[in-house]
C-alpha cells in the first residue's frame, strides 16, 4: 500500500529496504523459552519463575485488566497507583512490574532483564513490543512465555514470524 501511495504521489519512486531479508525484528541478545502449564496454574507458574530468577528488573505482562487485579491477590503484591508502581520500579525500589499492554505503552525503562508473559498478546506485534522491554541497547535479555498445549501455534507463529527460536 505504501508503494502505492508513492507511486501516485512521484514520478518514479524508490523503495528502499534497510531490513536484510532473514534479519530478526527482536534483537538477538533476548532469550525466548517458554513453558507449558495449566490455565489455572499460570499465577503458581509466575511465581516459581519469580523465585527461581536472579533478576532486578522484570516486566510481567497480563491480557487484561481483571487477570491483572486477580493477579495481584494471588500473588499478594502491594498494588500501587501506576505512577508510583512505575517510579519505584524505574529506581530498583520494586523488582516486578506488572502491567497490560495498554497499561505499558509508551513507557521507557531502561536495564529490564527479564519480560514474563503470563497470557500470550493476542496480537504478534504486541510479543515484539514486550520482548523488545528487555535485552535494550546490546544487553542480554530474557523473554518468559506461560502458555497452554492450546497456544504452542502461537509460538510457532512468533518463530516463522520474528525469526527468533524460541525453546521450552
Amino acid at each position: 500500500k505504501t508503494r502505492q501511495i508513492a507511486n501516485q504521489i512521484t514520478y518514479h519512486a524508490v523503495v528502499l529496504d534497510t531490513k536484510q531479508k532473514n534479519e530478526s525484528l527482536i534483537p538477538k541478545t533476548i532469550k525466548h523459552i517458554f513453558i507449558v502449564t495449566d490455565r489455572r496454574e499460570r499465577i503458581e507458574t509466575l511465581r516459581k519463575i519469580a523465585k527461581a530468577l536472579n533478576s532486578d528488573k522484570v516486566m510481567v505482562f497480563i491480557n487484561t485488566r481483571y487477570d491483572l487485579e486477580e493477579s495481584y491477590q494471588k500473588l499478594q503484591y502491594h498494588k500501587q497507583e501506576k505512577k508510583t508502581a512505575i517510579e519505584h520500579f524505574k529506581s530498583g525500589t520494586v523488582q516486578y512490574l506488572l502491567a497490560t499492554d495498554v497499561a505499558a505503552r509508551g513507557l521507557q525503562i531502561d536495564n529490564v532483564e527479564t519480560v514474563i508473559n503470563v497470557n500470550l498478546p493476542e496480537e504478534s506485534k504486541e510479543y515484539l513490543h514486550r520482548a523488545g522491554r528487555c535485552g535494550r541497547n546490546g544487553q542480554e535479555g530474557l523473554c518468559v512465555s506461560i502458555i497452554t498445549e492450546n497456544e504452542l501455534n502461537k509460538i510457532k507463529k512468533y518463530q516463522k514470524e520474528f525469526k527468533i527460536n524460541v525453546v521450552q
